[in-house]
């Protein structure tokens, strides 16, 4: 089991950070709609809330710790927004968040929280009718999602030369 914790963990998780900056631009663009009057440094700190929030995910950093406490009502409006996406988003999203919940019970043991998933469903957010992903088809949306949004190279095929 450890030689499945020091490779494919590191990963997973990099795929999961992948999914999560689309979804940080996704989320960017649905702010810009919403608070057209906003400027961007506010709808960056409110993307990066939000996401932060939907991946459990506190930055007690300031002004990013204020931010969240000062804009929590906002926070929750275009969480409870990302609703209406669809599956080009809640897809994505719900594969990342079980796949972080997978990789936080391997490395931290069966008593790992759960609590963003239930979060999440309870939000209207997590598809829990989608099969749970194995890991290979969740690197594979990785891939895919990432190029198109260039932010990964897609592999070339092994035979074709430089």
């Amino acid at each position: 089991m450890k030689e499945f914790d020091s490779k494919l963990i590191p990963i997973l998780r990099e795929g999961i950070e992948i999914i999560r900056m689309i979804l940080f631009r996704t989320i960017q663009g649905q702010i810009q709609e919403h608070h057209k009057e906003s400027d961007s440094r506010f709808g960056n700190m409110l993307a990066g809330a939000v996401l932060n929030a939907l991946f459990a995910q506190a930055n007690t950093e300031e002004p990013f710790a204020s931010f969240t406490r000062e804009n929590k009502a906002l926070i929750d409006q275009e969480i409870a927004a990302l609703t209406e996406t669809g599956e080009r988003v809640l897809i994505p999203l719900t594969d990342a968040l079980r796949m972080q919940t997978i990789c936080n019970r391997i490395e931290r043991g069966e008593d790992a929280d759960d609590s963003v998933l239930r979060t999440a469903e309870d939000r209207g957010l997590l598809l829990t009718d989608r099969s749970l992903p194995m890991p290979n088809s969740f690197l594979d949306m990785v891939r895919r999602l990432g190029s198109s949004h260039g932010l990964v190279v897609p592999p070339r095929p092994m035979n074709q030369a430089d």
